[in-house]
């Protein structure tokens, strides 16, 4: 059911409301109330705000009435006033599952009563220590409550909404009577509730002024509505703002003429009374902020006769705001634009330098606009000086240490949220400083001065600020001008186009072919010396065709670079923050604790990091599988925990990072570990190995039993893991992406998982080589590198074929063996061709009949009868449709392991056939 909305508005509405429930579910999903910082509540905040303004936009009426409940919430916590508690998050989070539901039905879906009373019981609630006083902010200054009866507050309410409406219509008809009686009532009861700020507004309703007092008036009501918006009811505001509107519009376009009318000074003066009657009005525009920021403007910033110039354009633009002064949109739009950057000019940096501070990562907004002696410091990073910024953390100074540390001249400082999400110890203040001084001088000078350094003091390198200055990697709130240059692409038509640049690959891999595999450089070789002795005058021709093949070889050089081009730039098409992945699981990992009566705080830290949509999907359930099963099985109850002298909460951490075209996900818990023992018990019982073959393995050997098909040392089942399915989902997801699980356990100090892949898992780099029977690919992350080895250097040791590379022994394996291909025809050779392969601190050596080349391939979707052959992880192709079947690190080790006996000893039958077999090659 549409409801009559364009099906294109409706599905964009779709879309941007899952964005902005993706946001409100990343910031109230973190484990631990105490995580939630301001910054976080506002970003909740905001992303409710902005459903509920596309819900208006459709009319979808009850998903803007529970989003409103939601805003009423979330008012008094942004204030202070209402402490973000374990009841607000379980309430938003419903609320947020609710809107989910919604989108099903928008138009005909209407908000749960039970979740309705829940949020609003929520909203008038305080903490059991909170005391009798129930404070509220309004305006940015408290409302301090006498008790805490909610019918004496909804009595002021009536009252309100009986005396403000009259109060408006007296100041219209000038009855002075009645408006002195209405603002003195509203005063007085102001005063016996305790609402300083509403009795104070209320009693400047009696200025002489006529402007004064509807710009007061305008203020009043705007308290009132948020002082109704806290216990639900309308306070007469909206009746009073209905007849206050044509007053103010007159009261402020006289005001605007007796300022432009003023001399300068008296113009300063006035200025502010037009900007108040502005934001009283709601006008668009932002000018009141211009106007105050002009006429705040200290006078050594800048001469008097531009600022004064600066008011009067501000003040004009007023007049064409209200319709006074005529003129296009369009050239209004521009006059506001240009008042807006003169403005704000002086006190800007230049675009180089704010280009240079993203670069570093460091969020440009927080050290722009500033003093021009900041802006004139900044300049000092691109003059080649050698000054760079550093950042120091200290403990919060008292007055006398403060004034020397003002001596050091910091570029910014700002109180760090360490201390607000710890919620322990003295306060922090971040600091930044730019010189040419190294940090370890700096750090020296920070001491001398008296501050207690927290950490190291530290260069910020390109792309490596982090903390209180950095860009937020986890703020959902985006610029609408950055929306405006946004294009949503569906999915399916990035996917053709995948698909296209992978026939450009593959077009690319047969004129390489065709260049380089070729016989025709032999060929025209050969001609060429025929010509030379009996057919001369075919010389000239021959040279031309080998010029023309020379050629041929450097355009095939060219596409290749380009394609590769191409691909790396669409990379960035279908890639998504790892933060969207990552903010599914602090939910997960709350209640997966809750369930087990664990305490838990997850930290995720993504770094910033990018990755393919289809590798998000990918790794989505082997990253859950890791978590689900460290909450169950490595961390330890909290009594356990309490008894070994470990932190009641626990803490699990998902941390990622770049290394080149490479990205590493580690997942680390401070739980009890792997119990080695208990793995090598359970693979007995589960017939995965015998008893002796436990006691010969290794411990890191034993730990990859973990990831077998229905393994579980759990003694019972339940909602969390112990069905034994999960990790060995996530070794077949890690891997498909090309990538590897290693395992890193301590008993008692806790496990990591730590998931290394290929940042595009569709076009990886490999190298090409060929078995004689069949061309193979080995995927770059596993070659170590590649050799040719004399064949006279091919010995036994222990019966293994081996080579001694640089003093060290290295089992060689053939790998038409491993894969159980046909061997091709034997021919002596003098040289081997092998592989050296490493993979999981694992290193041996791979016989191959010729190394091609090292070339980024195509994987292709792979049939599922080539997919189940031993060692073997996709296919791609070569030239004209030459098929090359890709190698599995994983698999290609576990054959050479049972290729090879324990200590690599191999049985005396089969050590006899290799050494015949060695002897007649």
């Amino acid at each position: 059911m549409s409801n009559g909305v364009d099906p294109e508005l409706l599905a964009e509405f779709t879309v941007e409301v899952r964005q902005h429930l993706t946001a409100i579910e990343q910031h109230l999903g973190a484990a631990e109330v105490a995580d939630m910082s301001e910054a976080d509540i506002d970003v909740v905040f905001r992303a409710f705000h902005s459903i509920k303004a596309l819900a208006r936009v459709i009319a979808a009426k009850g998903i803007e009435d529970l989003v409103h409940e939601a805003e009423s919430l979330l008012s008094p916590v942004r204030a202070g006033a209402r402490p973000f508690d374990e009841t607000v998050q379980q309430v938003l989070i419903a609320t947020a599952d609710a809107l989910q539901d919604a989108l099903r039905a928008p138009f005909s879906w209407l908000a749960p009563a039970s979740l309705i009373e829940e949020l609003r019981s929520a909203t008038i609630a305080v903490e059991p220590d909170a005391g009798a006083a129930l404070t509220v902010l309004s305006g940015g200054e408290p409302w301090r409550f006498i008790g805490e009866d909610i019918d004496l507050l909804r009595g002021f309410a009536e009252l309100l909404a009986e005396v403000l409406p009259e109060a408006t219509q007296a100041i219209v008809d000038g009855d002075e009577d009645a408006f002195h009686e209405a603002a003195d009532m509203v005063a007085y009861a102001s005063a016996r509730l305790g609402l300083d700020r509403m009795e104070r507004t209320a009693s400047a309703l009696l200025a002489p002024s006529e402007a004064q007092r509807f710009a007061d008036l305008a203020d009043l009501l705007r308290q009132a509505e948020r002082f109704g918006g806290l216990i639900g009811a309308d306070c007469g505001v909206a009746a009073a703002c209905t007849m206050l509107r044509g007053p103010l519009r007159k009261a402020l376009a006289q005001r605007v003429d007796e300022a432009l009318a003023a001399s300068p000074e008296e113009r300063t003066r006035l200025a502010h009374g037009c900007a108040a009657l502005y934001r009283a009005l709601s006008l668009a525009g932002g000018l009141d902020r211009l106007i105050d920021d002009i006429a705040d403007t200290p006078p050594w910033a800048d001469d008097t006769a531009k600022r004064d110039q600066l008011l009067q354009s501000a003040l004009a633009a007023i007049k064409r705001a209200l319709g006074l002064a005529p003129a296009p949109a369009a050239e209004a739009d521009d006059a506001l634009a240009e008042l807006s950057d003169a403005v704000r000019g002086p006190f800007a940096i230049d675009d180089e330098s704010e280009a240079h501070l993203r670069r570093l990562g460091l969020d440009a907004t927080l050290l722009s606009p500033g003093p021009p002696r900041r802006r004139a410091r900044l300049s000092s990073l691109l003059d080649g000086s050698g000054a760079t910024i550093k950042m120091a953390t200290i403990e919060l100074p008292d007055a006398d240490i403060l004034a020397r540390l003002a001596q050091l001249d910091p570029l910014l400082g700002q109180t760090s949220t360490r201390q607000l999400s710890t919620r322990q110890g003295p306060p922090l203040l971040a600091l930044l400083f730019l010189d040419a001084e190294e940090p370890e001088a700096l750090a020296a000078r920070l001491r001398d001065a008296g501050c207690a350094v927290i950490g190291e003091v530290r260069r910020i390198d390109p792309g490596g600020a982090e903390g209180e200055f950095a860009v937020s990697a986890k703020a959902a709130g985006r610029s609408e001008a950055a929306d405006e240059t946004q294009v949503r692409v569906p999915v399916e038509v990035l996917d053709k186009l995948f698909g296209r640049i992978g026939e450009f690959f593959s077009i690319a891999s047969r004129l390489n072919v065709l260049a380089v595999e070729s016989d025709v450089p032999d060929a025209l070789r050969r001609l060429s010396d025929v010509a030379v002795t009996r057919a001369p005058e075919l010389r000239a021709d021959i040279e031309r065709l080998v010029r023309q093949h020379r050629d041929f070889c450097s355009v095939e050089v060219d596409i290749g670079r380009i394609i590769s081009l191409i691909h790396e730039s669409t990379l960035g098409l279908r890639v998504i923050p790892l933060d969207t992945l990552a903010g599914r699981f602090p939910r997960m990992v709350r209640e997966a604790a809750r369930s087990l009566d664990k305490q838990v705080r997850f930290i995720a830290e993504t770094g910033g990091i990018r990755i393919d949509k289809g590798m998000s999907d990918m790794l989505a359930d082997p990253l859950m599988h890791i978590l689900r099963n460290a909450i169950d099985h490595g961390i330890e109850p909290e009594a356990e925990r309490l008894a070994q002298g470990k932190p009641r909460v626990a803490t699990l951490r998902l941390v990622a990072s770049q290394q080149v075209e490479r990205i590493v996900v580690e997942i680390s818990d401070d739980g009890r570990g792997i119990d080695i023992a208990r793995v090598k018990q359970r693979a007995v019982a589960s017939r995965l190995a015998s008893e002796e073959d436990v006691r010969r393995i290794s411990d890191d050997e034993a730990v990859r039993f973990i990831f077998m098909p229905g393994f579980s040392t759990a003694a019972e089942v339940n909602d969390v893991s112990g069905r034994g399915v999960g990790l060995d989902v996530a070794l077949v997801n890690v891997t498909k992406l090309g990538g590897k699980i290693d395992v890193l356990t301590e008993a008692g100090q806790g496990t990591t998982f730590r998931l290394d892949m290929p940042l595009s898992a569709a076009i990886q780099p490999m190298l090409l080589a060929d078995t004689g029977v069949q061309p193979v690919g080995f995927p770059e992350a596993m070659v170590s590198e590649a050799l040719i080895f004399p064949t006279s250097g091919l010995q036994y040791v222990n019966g293994q074929r081996s080579i001694l590379l640089r003093d060290r022994f290295l089992p060689v394996f053939r790998l038409t063996d491993l894969l159980r291909l046909p061997r091709p025809a034997e021919e002596p050779r003098a040289d081997q061709p092998i592989v050296l392969c490493e993979w999981s601190g694992q290193r041996m050596g791979i016989e191959v009949h010729r190394i091609l080349r090292r070339g980024e391939m195509l994987i292709r979707e792979t049939h599922p009868r080539v997919a189940a052959l031993p060692g073997i992880g996709g296919i791609t192709t070569m030239g004209f449709d030459r098929i090359v079947l890709v190698l599995d690190a994983e698999k290609i080790f576990e054959l050479a392991r049972n290729a090879s006996a324990f200590g690599l000893r191999v049985p005396p039958a089969r050590l006899a056939r290799e050494q015949a077999r060695g002897e007649t090659t």
